[in-house]
């Protein structure tokens, strides 16, 4: 029994997604937010994305790594695509970089796991 459980492929994979639905789920927020009145559906929707948003954000705070951290944030975070990433860290070849990306995905899998919003 580990102290801090690891993630398993699936949860990474899961994380993984959930970074892709990331600048969705920040665009819906900010339409729902514009609304006056919002319907239960719209209620509950709002309530799960702010949580998972702010959990993803906080996750990605917690990576150690400064650098894996900032290419993180900017990828992901700042909703940028992989070939404006490639470029802004031009100094590691692009597999390297996934590398880091791959890192940072897991530590970010890691904190979720460990708060409990990933099962």
């Amino acid at each position: 029994m580990e102290l801090f459980p690891s993630p398993s492929k699936i949860e990474i994979e899961d994380v993984r997604e959930l970074l892709k639905k990331y600048p969705s789920m920040c665009h819906t927020l900010k339409v729902l937010d514009n609304k006056t009145e919002l319907t239960i559906y719209e209620q509950q929707v709002y309530q799960e994305y702010s949580v998972k948003k702010n959990q993803i954000e906080m996750a990605v705070q917690c990576i150690l790594d400064q650098e894996i951290r900032g290419i993180i944030h900017f990828r992901f975070i700042e909703k940028n695509q992989r070939w404006a990433t490639v470029t802004r860290w031009d100094r590691f070849t692009d597999r390297s970089l996934d590398r880091k990306i791959v890192e940072g995905i897991e530590s970010i899998a890691g904190t979720l796991k460990l708060i409990g919003a990933i099962k």
